[in-house]
């Protein structure tokens, strides 16, 4: 690491005349070990800006002296790359990169260097186009890193239905295209038997249509492709594999073996990387979120201060209002589109005139929750509609104590609940508690249960 920081500053003073100061220093060695600047500014006890600052001007900087583009996400990467590996050699130990000639850290063996002018193969199939893009920079700078600079070849992103998960992932593709050979983004939102899957992914992979159906043979070529090109590969809508009416993460008849595949994906993945991207975690997941490096776990968020972007594209006023509104509606995106145009179309865009009706559970999504609720179990239902039943968190041994079924049964309904996204947990005084947000309150009051 000190070797880079030297040779960096080596870059800066041939290019500018100057070397780096103590805090561009600080911030390239702790950027290379994966530290947020708000960390970064706590450190060295300054502003989260002024770190900004600092730090954007140093990858315009790094950008000029290497002639690449230089960002924070993909700063270790390329720097690692020009260090070790694109170079050409002027006599014994001497290494040229620019107008800059340094003595190479030797500890380490060159790697081949990759021609990052070629643009990459891209399908997105049936992938939405970006027309706005709201906030979720840091989101977007986590995603980045794991695949980038920590080479986690498994990343799932999880999150509500219209959390903006697939609009997050293409804004992805535009930031690490050039780190890629090839990227496909699949949708199983029809519940594809995995040959099918397999047989989409190597027939852009391979630029063949004629691949066989044999599924050893086609895992067999996939590993083959991953470990030869640097592939990015995006399988969308993962909920469409699990079975309705049945604790989470149960596969639909035939779909089983998508089960072995993830496992196989670990194993397999050479050069490429997988995003997953779903509304509930398998759970097979739970396992893959202890396991270090080679796989990670993003839960979308609502948008934060983001959220009053949307409020402000559709044109509503009362912006001193508009707090309170994303607050009620949690900051979810799709959620505050759809409230959006409802103010704009009854109440003239007054955001004021419409808080004060107390209206929540808007139509569509009305619409939404009856489609996730029928999905649920018989004793998830119940369990959801007991939870809601108390206005303040109720305790894992009061369900247990109050409920008919056997506390394995209360606990197994309760993870798949967490893991549908359901449910938030609360913990007091080593006393773990359940509770459910106010809009998934209001929805059950009008759900009427058949048994």
């Amino acid at each position: 690491m000190n070797n880079i920081v030297e040779w960096a500053d080596d870059l800066v003073f041939t290019h500018t005349g100057e070397h780096l100061d103590d805090l561009q220093q600080d911030i390239l060695r702790e950027v290379f070990q994966g530290k947020k600047y708000a960390r970064i500014a706590q450190n060295r006890s300054v502003t989260e800006g002024h770190v900004r600052d600092v730090a954007s001007q140093l990858w315009k900087i790094l950008s000029e002296a290497l002639g690449e583009n230089i960002r924070k996400s993909n700063v270790r990467s390329t720097m690692e790359r020009l260090h070790y590996s694109n170079v050409s050699h002027f006599g014994k130990g001497i290494v040229h990169i620019g107008d800059v000639n340094f003595c190479p850290d030797t500890s380490k063996n060159p790697k081949p260097a990759q021609d990052r002018t070629k643009q990459p193969q891209i399908d997105l199939g049936t992938a939405p186009e970006i027309t706005r893009f709201y906030g979720r920079t840091e989101e977007l700078e986590t995603l980045e890193n794991w695949i980038i600079n920590d080479r986690t070849h498994l990343v799932a992103l999880l999150g509500l239905s219209g959390m903006g998960k697939t609009t997050l992932a293409v804004k992805l593709i535009e930031t690490i295209k050039p780190e890629f050979d090839r990227i496909i983004y699949y949708s199983l939102q029809f519940s594809p038997p995995l040959t099918a899957t397999l047989t989409h992914l190597l027939q852009f992979l391979t630029d063949s249509e004629d691949i066989p159906q044999d599924i050893e043979t086609q895992y067999q070529k996939l590993r083959e492709c991953l470990q030869r090109d640097r592939t990015f590969i995006i399988l969308d809508d993962l909920q469409a594999l699990f079975a309705p009416q049945t604790l989470s993460g149960h596969y639909k008849p035939n779909l089983e073996n998508y089960r072995t595949f993830w496992t196989l994906l670990q194993q397999m993945i050479g050069k490429s990387h997988i995003l997953l991207i779903g509304d509930e975690k398998p759970r097979e997941f739970v396992e893959w979120d202890r396991q270090q490096n080679r796989t990670h776990i993003l839960e979308l968020k609502g948008l934060g201060n983001a959220a009053a972007q949307i409020l402000q594209a559709e044109g509503l006023s009362d912006d001193e209002c508009w707090e309170k509104l994303c607050d009620r509606y949690q900051n979810h995106p799709l959620w505050l589109q759809w409230v959006s145009r409802l103010i704009r179309d009854f109440f003239q865009g007054n955001v004021r005139q419409f808080l004060e009706h107390e209206i929540l559970l808007i139509d569509p999504l009305q619409e939404q929750y009856d489609r996730q609720f029928q999905r649920l179990s018989d004793l998830e239902q119940e369990l959801l509609q007991a939870i809601a039943a108390y206005p303040q968190p109720i305790s894992l041994e009061t369900l247990l104590q109050r409920r008919s079924h056997s506390p394995s049964h209360i606990l197994n309904a309760i993870q798949s609940l967490k893991r549908r996204l359901w449910l938030q947990t609360v913990t007091e005084e080593q006393t773990i508690s359940f509770s459910i947000a106010k809009i998934i309150r209001a929805y059950l009051s009008t759900v009427k249960l058949t048994s």
